[in-house]
């Protein structure tokens, strides 16, 4: 049996709805139906008016033809088959002490899968961070995350694209091609007190080109702000890059400001910079520009990183920057190694022979945090590109588009496997049905 553990009402999880998206099988059809009880219009007590328990029956449908049962008893995790629980539910019913509890056991008929955030680190927390230590190279276990698939971690690409901040980009996969774009770059990582990420931002402010278009995320300003008034002048850092203080990165974006053209209520905005946030990314961010810069996470992190120090928060995992650019068939320059690695190992192109950056060469040695000189060398491309005049780089955007296209297609074609589907595929062969 496949139990799938969880205590949303009515046992609508979305992680455990988004395993069940993207395929046309009978059983998605199934589970698909029984979210419409869901919508608000009472169907459930309608067909109850007339002798129907609907839930009851599909439920008993999944079971019988699938050998899924749906719970929220913590006790059937001691029965023998597949279980399926996600962060959510291990953060709010399950604990450190259960997992070691469990671990001490036979577990030679059970099968653990644990449903991981898609669009996060596998070390977003403490708690999540102990249960990977406790169970990577455990047979008993698979981990999806979003990362290279390493050891018993698995990525499933479909799962990452159905996540709410890539629902715009989905739905808008056949419109950026059509759109006239106003610059021909945009730098859409968000601005943190990420040293890398803001090191770019300056570079790019710094060649001062109407081409370069730098959107500043609203919500990041409105946090440095609260600082500021709270916190003062005092050093603090907030994240885990040496030498990087609130006081000196909130000067360092309001120097940036300080030429502004345009007045906000709380801050100024130069005629190339402008505020946006994650609801209308596409039409803010993505759809201005040709070609999308971005940094995922930290340059010199590996996405087989994932089991350094369990409470590290290395960020190592690709974002909606990377996959956003993907599924609508925009080109981009790779600005890290993590990039690199996830674009190598699903076979997708990174445009390096047209933009002529040799990605192999820049990133095949990068372990030193400290080093972003391989940053100033994109930076000098990027200019170069920004100076070509309007005819060749028309040429040159031609043949970058026909590279997008082809890895959109790539992307398309990955998306139709759920990992329901390949969770039957695993009790099969495991209980040898």
């Amino acid at each position: 049996m496949i139990y799938i553990h969880s205590t949303y009402p009515l046992f609508n999880d979305p992680l455990i709805d988004r395993m069940f998206t993207n395929t046309n099988s009978e059983l998605t059809q199934l589970y698909s139906e029984l979210l419409v009880l869901d919508s608000g219009v009472r169907s459930e007590d309608l067909l109850k008016d007339y002798g129907i328990d609907f839930r009851s029956i599909q439920r008993d449908t999944i079971k019988e033809k699938y050998n899924i049962v749906f719970t929220d008893n913590i006790d059937d995790f001691n029965k023998k088959g597949i279980h399926i629980f996600t962060h959510q539910f291990y953060m709010n019913t399950l604990s450190n002490k259960w997992l070691d509890n469990l671990l001490s056991k036979d577990l030679s008929d059970r099968y653990f899968y644990f449903i991981s955030q898609s669009m996060e680190h596998l070390h977003i927390n403490n708690n999540i961070a102990h249960l990977v230590k406790c169970v990577v190279d455990n047979p008993n276990f698979i981990i999806y995350g979003n990362t290279i698939p390493v050891s018993n971690i698995r990525y499933n690409l479909a799962y990452t694209l159905t996540h709410h901040s890539l629902y715009s980009h989905f739905i808008c996969k056949d419109i950026f091609s059509k759109l006239k774009k106003e610059y021909r770059f945009v730098y859409g990582s968000r601005n943190s007190t990420h040293l890398p990420r803001n090191y770019l931002f300056r570079k790019l402010v710094e060649l001062n080109n109407s081409n370069i278009f730098l959107p500043i995320r609203t919500t990041y300003l409105n946090i440095l702000k609260l600082l500021k008034r709270h916190v003062g002048d005092i050093d603090i850092r907030i994240d885990r890059e040496p030498n990087l203080s609130i006081k000196n990165n909130f000067k360092e974006i309001q120097n940036y400001l300080n030429n502004a053209t345009y007045t906000h209520p709380d801050f100024l905005y130069p005629t190339n910079i402008t505020k946006h946030n994650d609801t209308t990314k596409f039409v803010e961010v993505t759809g201005v520009s040709d070609i999308d810069l971005f940094l995922e996470g930290s340059p010199y992190i590996s996405m087989l990183d994932v089991m350094d120090s369990p409470t590290s928060h290395t960020k190592s995992h690709i974002s909606s920057f990377t996959l956003g650019a993907l599924i609508v068939g925009k080109p981009f320059i790779v600005c890290c190694q993590m990039q690199y690695q996830f674009l190598k190992y699903f076979e997708f192109d990174n445009y390096s022979d047209i933009i002529g950056i040799d990605y192999d060469l820049m990133y095949s040695n990068q372990t030193n945090s400290q080093e972003l000189s391989y940053l100033d060398e994109i930076t000098k491309k990027i200019e170069e590109i920004c100076k070509l005049p309007n005819d060749e780089y028309a040429i040159f955007l031609l043949k970058l588009n026909e590279r997008a296209n082809n890895n959109k297609q790539i992307l398309l074609d990955k998306f139709n496997c759920n990992i329901i589907d390949e969770i039957l595929i695993d009790y099969n062969h495991l209980f040898n049905l």
